[in-house]
This record gives structure tokens, C-alpha cells and sequence, in this order.
């Protein structure tokens, strides 16, 4: 890197105003996940199902503000590890969209008589079929690879703060490590890692870490 590429790469620093919204932005999707936690799941009150699955798929396009930001906050330090997190884990968000399209199906077919043996049974059989094996591939693959590069780059970014990239690394392995059928306290636990991770970095964006002073090193 020469100095006229340093530079060039200070000019472009966002203004107060773009890290002001991209700090706002970045925690909503993981503070609405936890509230699609918090809120009973496994309830047999049908409404109570309906706000957690909505407040779920409400979260989709704010998650991918958050990949977005997180992305470009390790841009300058990690190009290839930054960038391969990105593609992947807006995968992943394909793959989640999908999952709450069938948590919304799902409980409209129980509102309508349809018994839960019969939904799991069906489910079973969803890797029988070809698009079975590509969701899981695009939920559960997005998210592991995305997590590990996004982490990669985030500790490679000098001007963020170390708890970012642990809690990261912290919060990939609980989400990856608690059953569905975990009680919700235990899932907005490991939720709530995640959106301090959120709010951790979202501080460091509107000092003006990561965007303005990341090390281009790849």
C-alpha cells in the first residue's frame, strides 16, 4: 500500500452521519431475534406463535443490513475473509427466510386441523426430496463458513475492539450448538450474545472504527 493509496483510502471515510445510521442499523435484526425468542414458541396460543414467526421474518432484512455493515467495518482490513463472509451468510438469510416461510405454513396448517404428527412426518421428508439438501446447505453451510470468515476478519481489524470478534466467535458456536428444542430461555440467552456483539460493534462504527482505520492486508 502507498501513501497516495492511504490517502485516497482516508478520503473516502464515511461521514458522521452514514456511521450514525449504520450503528442504528446494525443491532435491530439481532434484538428482533431475540425478541422472536423471548416470546413462547412452543405456546399453543396460536397469536403468541404468529408474533414470534412474524417478529422472525421481520428480522431477515435488517439481518442483512447487519452482515452488510459487518462486512464493510472489516472491508479494508481483510478484503477476501470480509467479502466471503458477506456472500455466505446472505446465503444463510436465503435459508432463513425459507425456515420461517415454513414455521408461518406450519402453524396455519395447525390452525386448520391439520395434527403436528402429521407436519412432522412431512418435515421428515423434506432431505428426500432435491430441495431439501439445498436448504440445508444454504442455512446451515451460509452460516458456518460466513461465521468463521467474519470472524477471521474481525479479528484481523485492528481498529475495532477485541470483544467484538470474541463475542462473534462466542455467539457462531451457541448458535450452532443449542437444539431447537432448547428451552427459550436458554435460546434468548444465546440470542442476547448476539445482539451484544451487534451493539459492541455498532459502537465501534460510530467512533469510526473498522470503516476509516482498517489495515489493508488482503
Amino acid at each position: 500500500m502507498t501513501i497516495i493509496d492511504a490517502a485516497q483510502d482516508s478520503l473516502v471515510r464515511p461521514s458522521r452521519r452514514i456511521r450514525t445510521w449504520a450503528a442504528v442499523l446494525l443491532p435491530i435484526g439481532p434484538l428482533l431475534t431475540v425478541a422472536e425468542a423471548a416470546i413462547p414458541h412452543g405456546a399453543t396460543d396460536a397469536t403468541s406463535q404468529g408474533w414470534s414467526i412474524l417478529a422472525g421474518l421481520v428480522s431477515t432484512p435488517f439481518l442483512f443490513a447487519t452482515v452488510a455493515i459487518a462486512a464493510a467495518v472489516s472491508w479494508r482490513s481483510s478484503r477476501r475473509m470480509a467479502g466471503i463472509a458477506f456472500v455466505a451468510l446472505t446465503v444463510q438469510l436465503f435459508g432463513l427466510a425459507a425456515l420461517h416461510g415454513i414455521e408461518a405454513f406450519q402453524l396455519a396448517a395447525t390452525n386448520d386441523g391439520i395434527s403436528q404428527a402429521d407436519l412432522d412426518h412431512a418435515m421428515d421428508g423434506l432431505l428426500s426430496i432435491p430441495p431439501g439438501p439445498v436448504f440445508l446447505v444454504m442455512f446451515m453451510g451460509g452460516l458456518l463458513v460466513g461465521s468463521i470468515a467474519l470472524s477471521w476478519a474481525e479479528f484481523r481489524t485492528r481498529s475495532i475492539t477485541p470483544a467484538v470478534p470474541i463475542l462473534m466467535v462466542v455467539t457462531s458456536v451457541l448458535d450452532m450448538t443449542i437444539p431447537d428444542e432448547a428451552p427459550a430461555v436458554v435460546k434468548t440467552c444465546g440470542l442476547g450474545l448476539f445482539a451484544a456483539w451487534s451493539i459492541v460493534l455498532a459502537v465501534s462504527v460510530h467512533r469510526g472504527g473498522g470503516f476509516a482505520k482498517g489495515l489493508p492486508t488482503a
